[in-house]
């Protein structure tokens, strides 16, 4: 069985000054980031944090990005935000041809939800963790369980439960999820076709082809 790469849960806070449930006026108010050797927490100017954590991943050995609906809402965000105030991320992305428009209707309306993403930061595969915790029409499956090596299990959070912790909490879940389930979870991480281009950036990802 292949060895399970670094694992990085990634989550973040966003705002909207008006009260605005459209995740298209959200601005990013603090990010979460989970390594193996913790939690760390990005907050302060939206153009510092994007740019802080863009360069903390690109020092990061090569793994996996994990988030939850990150294909759907978090990273199409990240990006949208980043490009509206010229800030530049090696973040590729492409629409995922293989799959439909999908998601829960309660991340936000019809006309917001495109085409997942495929997606690659600064060389690290991403993984959508809800695509392991839901079935074709978007719905959790909360019957199921988590499993570690050690036999113990722990519950899968719904939408309030994740919303309900700050992104450092968040980002520590994810990935512990993530490398308990990594046999599943390998088979559903991106691979970007080299084509794609990062925003602000013309180079080709690097991306780990061991998994």
């Amino acid at each position: 069985m292949p060895k399970t790469p670094p694992i990085y849960g990634l989550d973040f806070l966003s705002t909207s000054d008006d009260g605005s449930q459209n995740p298209a006026q959200h601005r990013i108010v603090a990010i979460g980031l989970a390594t193996a050797g913790g939690t760390e927490l990005y907050d302060g100017e939206e153009h510092e944090l994007l740019s802080l954590i863009d360069r903390r991943l690109g020092i990061l050995p090569m793994g996996v990005v994990a988030t939850w609906f990150g294909s759907l809402i978090g990273l199409p965000l990240l990006r949208s935000r980043a490009e509206a105030l010229g800030v530049t991320l090696q973040l590729n992305m492409t629409g995922d041809r293989r799959r439909k428009n999908e998601g829960p209707r309660e991340l936000g309306p019809p006309d917001h939800q495109s085409r997942p993403q495929l997606a690659n930061w600064r060389g690290h595969n991403h993984l959508d963790l809800s695509r392991v915790h839901t079935d074709r029409s978007g719905r959790r499956l909360s019957s199921l369980r988590l499993g570690s090596s050690r036999g113990h299990q722990i519950s899968i959070p719904d939408a309030d439960e994740l919303a309900g912790k700050n992104p450092e909490q968040n980002a520590q879940l994810i990935r512990q999820m993530t490398e308990r389930r990594w046999p599943q979870c390998r088979k559903l991480v991106d691979r970007l076709p080299a084509a794609a281009n990062p925003v602000g950036d013309q180079q080709s990802p690097r991306t780990v082809d061991s998994l």
